[in-house]
């Protein structure tokens, strides 16, 4: 006969458990339609959350796509088209290839 496996589960919208009440990799479901997400608790006793909803590395306002976090790089693979100002700081146009006559 299966065994069901029930995991710590929350429906309150952003709610996570305290440290202290996780054992290191141990699991719990957020399950409010808002918040959804896997939670853990990693070896330094830090609460992980893996949410299609979690804080990213970049902000999107639908005018500028932003870093929220230092570091953060952004890839583009493709084509981009731009309208109106490009601004850009720390551009090394060395790096650039030379344009075509």
């Amino acid at each position: 006969m299966p065994q069901r496996i029930k995991l710590r589960n929350s429906v309150v919208e952003g709610q996570k458990p305290d440290p202290a009440d996780l054992a290191i990799g141990e699991v719990c479901v957020g399950a409010h339609p808002n918040t959804p997400g896997l939670i853990f608790k990693d070896s330094a006793d830090n609460i992980i959350e893996l949410s299609p909803v979690s804080e990213g590395l970049w902000e999107e306002d639908g005018n500028a796509v932003t870093p929220i976090k230092d570091g953060a790089d952004l890839t583009i693979e493709g084509s981009v088209t731009a309208a109106g100002t490009v601004t850009a700081g720390n551009f090394d146009i060395e790096a650039l290839p030379e344009l075509p006559a």
